[in-house]
């Protein structure tokens, strides 16, 4: 069970109708697959891409008369059509030696990738013959950028976990303050990328400061005299009545306020909504005085007493003989960023894992998540058109869905094999002479019978055959599935290698082909069958020449079979148009 990220979700399960038709290279005529290594793909960016295929006409004598393109292994994301869809991605090299298949889709995983791509051919002698190409892709990391006038963001979106890189876009200013919404903050110029592991939407919090000082500010609000000695010596008590007080306040020595003054009055007086700004470097002295010089015959003001004054303020301190108390405000003024500046990252959950199970009694695939959008896989191949939530089984083997939601994220089900014994195929087996052989031997276990027996060593493509007998041969594939071929009656023994195998022509043919043997004027029977055993035509005549219409056969090998005068012949025919 594996996860996968998609950032940008596309068409990758759309049906075949969507992919874009692919365009044959004609000026390659080497045999091969064209090109041998495919254009870099990136995570989340839409992909497509041609290969294109020269097929070979002939081997070893024997004409190629089918390539079918079967699977094409791919990145996750991906898929694939050909040029021939509608045909099955059959192709008939005698037709064309050009075929082609278009890569298509949004990959979800980088990485570098072998692709392999399996052809089946078929020759005039025997069908089914697997080829397989390996080419290369590589999926480059998905690139995913954002930009403001405080920083940048690439890979800012994208499914769990995800790892973001930020630049700073006002290098070598005094400060900085980053908030990445992670629970993570820093005041690094340029700070390490940061990983974000759980779904959902971060705010990143920027500021720059041009100027990081932090400024405090003093200012004297009031000042009230609580009380009073009574002093001759000081201000003239009793004689002056009643103090006449007020104040004043000094910095570094040089007066910078002074109040008005309370006529008769003893404490407590005072003064209040004052602004008087102070400096913390400077020295602030409270005098506090008795006003005279508007008195007539008390002479000039007396000084009562002063008070170094504190920052903090003060309450009930002394100024000599009186008693002061005065408020002085504290505002801190902290460092102003010159730029603020916020940006999101998303992070995406994934879908829930695909659960799956194999009837094997109607042979498909079923998941329950069909409220996602989904891929069916066979082998790490992706399947043409298999998007719904069921899988039809032609084929054993490992079979897998993906599932994909809104936000382009992907989980895989675990994989379960599904196996498919076809009961309607038989082993193509060819007879020449005493010699029977078949062509299916890719990753089979073969055994020879002989009237239902096994031949004892008898394990290889081929057998001699020395008895008489009704010969078959039996198949066991690597999933179990066991398949036997039509049988073949050894019947004459000797006899039969005597026989003179019958012309054919046109070979290939078209619409009909002529068939004539040597023993003409004694009875014989024609029987023309496919590869598999099936009798299709069989007719009777001593003519020792008949025309068979082909017209209805599809393309493909049949054998033609003459019996006459307790022999047999045998010819290989193709149809091909």
């Amino acid at each position: 069970m594996k996860k996968y990220l998609l950032l940008t979700i596309l068409s990758f399960y759309a049906v075949v109708l969507f992919a874009q038709p692919c365009v044959m290279d004609t000026s390659v005529h080497s045999i091969g697959i064209y090109p041998d290594t495919l254009p870099s793909g990136t995570v989340g960016l839409a992909y497509s891409t041609d290969i294109t295929f020269f097929m070979p006409l002939d081997t070893s004598g024997y004409d190629f008369t089918n390539f079918h393109i079967l699977t094409c292994t791919l990145p996750v994301g991906l898929n694939w059509t050909c040029s021939n869809f509608s045909n099955g991605c059959n192709y008939d090299p005698q037709v064309s030696q050009y075929g082609c298949v278009n890569i298509y889709g949004t990959p979800l995983l980088a990485g570098f990738y072998p692709i392999d791509v399996t052809v089946i051919a078929d020759l005039t002698i025997a069908t089914g013959i697997p080829v397989l190409f390996q080419i290369y892709m590589a999926i480059n990391p998905a690139v995913s950028n954002s930009s403001n006038n405080g920083f940048s963001m690439s890979g800012f979106n994208g499914c769990s976990p995800i790892t973001v890189n930020f630049v700073n876009n006002n290098p070598g200013l005094s400060g900085y303050f980053w908030d990445f919404g992670n629970s993570n903050q820093t005041t690094a110029e340029n700070p390490v990328p940061q990983v974000y592991n759980q779904p959902g939407n971060y705010v990143v919090h920027y500021e720059a400061y041009s100027d990081t000082n932090t400024y405090n500010f003093y200012t004297l609000t009031s000042i009230n005299i609580a009380s009073i000695q009574n002093s001759n010596s000081v201000w003239g008590y009793p004689f002056d009545a009643n103090p006449d007080l007020f104040v004043i306040v000094k910095e570094n020595g040089n007066p910078v306020y002074q109040s008005g003054y309370f006529a008769d009055q003893f404490p407590p007086v005072g003064w209040t909504g004052l602004s008087l700004n102070m400096n913390p470097a400077n020295t602030y002295v409270l005098e506090v005085w008795d006003e005279d010089d508007f008195e007539f015959g008390f002479g000039a003001d007396d000084y009562v007493g002063s008070h170094t004054m504190s920052l903090n303020g003060c309450m009930g301190c002394a100024a000599n003989i009186s008693i002061v108390d005065y408020v002085v405000n504290h505002i801190v003024v902290p460092p102003t960023p010159s730029i603020i500046t916020n940006d999101t990252v998303h992070v995406y959950g994934y879908p829930g894992i695909p659960n799956i199970y194999y009837d094997s009694l109607n042979h498909t695939l079923h998941t329950d998540s069909i409220q996602y959008n989904l891929q069916w896989y066979l082998n790490g191949s992706p399947q043409l058109g298999q998007n719904g939530g069921t899988d039809t089984v032609f084929v054993s083997g490992n079979y897998f869905v993906l599932a994909v939601n809104a936000s382009g994220c992907a989980s895989f089900s675990d994989t379960i094999t599904a196996i498919f014994c076809d009961s309607t195929y038989h082993p193509a087996v060819v007879q020449n002479t005493t010699t029977l052989s078949t062509i299916d031997t890719t990753g089979n276990t073969m055994q020879w019978l002989l009237n239902g027996i096994p031949i004892p060593g008898e394990t290889l493509y081929q057998v001699t055959t020395s008895t008489n007998g009704v010969y078959t041969l039996e198949i066991t594939n690597s999933f179990g599935c066991v398949f036997t071929s039509w049988p073949v009656s050894i019947d004459v023994g000797i006899r039969e290698q005597e026989c003179l195998a019958p012309l054919l022509f046109p070979n290939p043919a078209n619409e009909s082909v002529t068939v004539r043997w040597g023993n003409s004027g004694e009875a014989s029977v024609v029987e023309l069958q496919d590869l598999s055993g099936r009798i299709i035509k069989q007719l009777r005549s001593s003519l020792g020449s008949e025309e068979i219409n082909t017209s209805e056969l599809p393309n493909g090998v049949y054998l033609i079979s003459v019996f006459s005068g307790g022999l047999r012949g045998v010819a290989r025919l193709a149809v091909s148009r």
